[in-house]
């Protein structure tokens, strides 16, 4: 025989089994099975068919509409009761309130299933106008809600706690008594709600977090009291004092809190030698630990920190299951391995000298610093200590290099046996080390034999402003840019470095045609030091360009320029992102443009984004690395989220103009970029009759989607050869491919000549 209890039938209309529940058409009217016509009128709804009449059944049972929909409220919340359903019943029981306003199960069923205090209040304040006692406390001690969803009650709601909490049994009594002492403190009954406290031996956070906040309770006595699984939560840079509560609880007889609980918060609260104890306390802890990586991990960070020799054994389990381990427990044996590298670093710093090179060209501070950049670590909470480390070895690392040189240059001039090149780097170590007496004495010497230079009169600038003499540093600095000038040889170091003095001084201003002069020769000096090098195109000097093929690609094209788009044209929407922490005189400029190019040749992703779905082109490009001043180049940086986040006021520039987040790491772009125009025009250099306002570039390769229509071939065809019949015959000549799909392999794309 079927299943016919409630817990059944609403399985079965839950999974939309109807066939087993035929049986209802004949019995939804049996009394003796109330709920049975509240299923059979929601089984014909899921069926669309008319439950009109199955309505007038309910209504006709219950006396009214407003209470046919509270009970079909009812049945809808036993159907659909998951969270994401209860919207079902709460608009039965909104119909019920909208006829009847005085039915408080309505107004219960509304507050059970959309949370609203109001309805809350609404059901208690009827029950208990009514005198009906059983059902207000039957509901009180139902109410579950956060302190913020309580703080909305009316005063009226907790006088009626209050009330009825007098009236209760001490078994009733003890379940409503987080509402009880929440109705001390929105009463102004402190002392009675604290009193209540002392003697609960567990309570809720909800019930605890008011008399924390207005300091009537300390951390330690709300730790003392609240319940264990929400300690960790409520209590996030408490670690110690939650560390201290698990121990004295996990004392106690038959406490659940296991070793590996203990593990854990001792180190969160950064109580490595207590993470140790207590893992080598575990009776066996090959058996008991060898499935809970993440306590191992936190084992083996703690050895390596603490300097204790690491378990091999575990490291080799851990190293064995790494296929297994979950993110955070991959990112912990990453922290492990930088761990490990720190104290390698460590050690080798006792050994660093003038001779040794800086940190980031060591092995070990290498290593360290590609794991403490993966996206993974980054989001560990230990990422921030161990990258201050790794700051700070480098700082210690290269200041010791850097002492030492001192040192030895220093001697050489004293001793008087030091030449032209080394009394330059002399004053540039005596900055590092902090010496700043010692300069003007270096340049003096110097210049006995040279004249004044700009790197001469900048570093005797910045001498006197670390000595706060920011007048003789200023005139420094104007001599160090009249100089620079004279050279023709922008420098963004002595433009900025003058204009941050003169920010702070008192007495001195510019005026604005002054400022703007300098910032828009600040901003050519700093893009132009981005220029081409060995590794800014992986294939030697070729680069390639995914465009659409319309007006504006063949006017590039046939003019023979590039086109730079502004910020509100690209298609990354945190692209060049506001800058904060820059000086309000000396401004990166908020007008970059740039133009976008790929090291990667056969992208399906950029075929389909950036060349019309297919129906593009692809340019390749040979650049020969001259470019125009005011225009730079360089590689995109790509970054987690959460890296660039930590590091969004640090390296701005970058950050700003070159960086991207990891999505975005298929288009392995190089960028050119200015501020001063639109377009730059590009042409094969042929020297010495060269233009300098040019980027010195050619055309090699025009490659068409697979999907390119067949009616425009022939325009870049004629293009092709246009660009070719005027090309000198040394130059190598355009050559024209198209895309395909290969029926060996139809998931890449493939190349031909046309």
């Amino acid at each position: 025989m079927a299943d016919t209890s409630d817990k059944a039938i609403i399985e079965r209309i839950k999974s939309r089994q109807f066939s087993y529940l035929d049986f209802l058409e004949h019995r939804y009217l049996d009394e003796d099975k109330p709920n049975h016509i509240g299923y059979y009128y929601f089984i014909l709804d899921l069926k669309r068919i008319d439950n009109y009449e199955v309505f007038n059944q309910v209504v006709s049972r219950y006396k009214d509409v407003a209470h046919a929909y509270l009970y079909l409220g009812k049945i809808a919340h036993k159907i659909y009761n998951s969270f994401d359903k209860h919207h079902v019943a709460a608009s039965y029981y909104r119909k019920a309130v909208e006829l009847d306003d005085d039915c408080a199960e309505a107004h219960w069923g509304l507050f059970r299933t959309e949370k609203s205090t109001l309805s809350l209040y609404r059901a208690i304040h009827l029950d208990y106008t009514a005198n009906r006692i059983k059902e207000l406390s039957h509901k009180l001690i139902n109410v579950n809600m956060d302190v913020e969803e309580f703080s909305e009650l009316p005063i009226e709601y907790w006088k009626i706690v209050k009330q009825v909490a007098g009236t209760l049994d001490e078994g009733l009594l003890d379940l409503l008594q987080g509402q009880l002492i929440l109705a001390y403190y929105f009463l102004g009954e402190y002392s009675k709600g604290i009193e209540i406290i002392s003697c609960c031996e567990q309570l809720s956070i909800n019930f605890l977090l008011p008399f924390w906040e207005q300091g009537h309770l300390s951390v330690e006595d709300v730790i003392s009291k609240v319940y264990e699984f929400e300690l960790n939560a409520s209590f996030e840079n408490e670690h110690e004092n939650v560390y201290q509560e698990l121990l004295k609880r996990s004392s106690v007889t038959g406490s659940k809190i296991n070793n590996a609980r203990l593990i854990g918060q001792a180190f969160k609260a950064q109580a490595y030698e207590k993470v140790v104890i207590h893992h080598e306390d575990d009776a066996d802890p090959s058996k008991n630990l060898s499935s809970n990586f993440k306590c191992n991990l936190f084992y083996l960070y703690s050895q390596v920190h603490l300097g204790l020799p690491l378990n091999r054994e575990i490291l080799s389990l851990i190293q064995e299951n790494m296929t297994d381990l979950c993110d955070e427990e991959k990112a912990l044996y990453f922290a492990v391995k930088i761990r490990e590298y720190i104290a390698k670093l460590t050690n080798q710093l006792k050994n660093v000298n003038s001779n040794s090179c800086l940190a980031k060209n060591n092995y070990n501070f290498h290593k360290a610093i590609k794991l403490i950049e993966l996206p993974e670590v980054t989001k560990l909470s230990l990422h921030d200590e161990l990258k201050q480390e790794l700051d700070d070895i480098e700082l210690r690392w290269n200041k010791q290099v850097s002492n030492h040189r001192f040192i030895e240059l220093k001697k050489l001039f004293e001793d008087g046996g030091i030449d032209e090149n080394d009394i330059i780097e002399l004053a540039g170590k005596a900055i590092s080390c902090r010496e700043f007496d010692l300069i003007p004495s270096i340049i003096e010497k110097y210049e006995e034999n040279v004249s004044p230079s700009m790197t001469t009169q900048n570093l005797l600038g910045i001498s006197y402003e670390k000595e706060g003499d920011l007048k003789q540093a200023i005139e420094h600095y104007r001599v160090a840019l009249n100089l620079m000038y004279n050279s023709g040889e922008l420098n963004h170091i002595i433009i900025s470095n003058y204009l941050n003095c003169v920010e702070n001084a008192f007495d001195i201003r510019l005026t604005k045609d002054e400022i703007s002069k300098l910032s828009d020769d600040f901003n050519i000096a700093l893009i132009d030091s981005f220029k081409w090098h060995f590794f800014t195109a992986k294939r030697r000097s070729i680069l390639f360009k995914y465009s659409p093929f319309n007006i504006n690609t063949v006017d590039s094209l046939t003019n023979q320029y590039f086109y730079l788009a502004s910020k509100n044209q690209l298609n990354d929407p945190i692209e060049m992102s506001t800058k904060t922490s820059i000086s309000s005189t000396l401004n990166i400029g908020d007008n970059y443009r740039i133009c976008c190019f790929s090291n990667n040749d056969n992208s399906m992703l950029m075929w389909s984004h950036y060349a019309q779905e297919h129906q593009g082109i692809m340019v390749e490009y040979w650049f020969g690395g001259e470019l125009p001043n005011g225009v730079g180049v360089d590689q995109v940086i790509y970054s987690n989220e959460a890296k660039r986040k930590k590091e969004e006021n640090r390296y701005l520039f970058n950050q700003y103009l070159l960086t991207k987040n990891k999505e975005w790491s298929y288009e392995d772009e190089v960028r050119l970029f200015t501020n001063q125009s639109d377009k730059i025009s590009y042409e094969a250099f042929d020297f010495p009759n060269h233009d300098r306002t040019k980027i010195n570039a050619r055309v090699s390769c025009i490659t068409m989607g697979y999907k390119f229509p067949e009616d425009k071939k022939q325009l870049v065809q004629t293009i092709v050869a246009a660009i070719n019949g005027k090309r000198p015959a040394h130059e190598p000549k355009v050559t024209l491919r198209e895309a395909y799909l290969s029926e060996d392999d139809r998931f890449t794309i493939k190349y031909r000549e046309n």
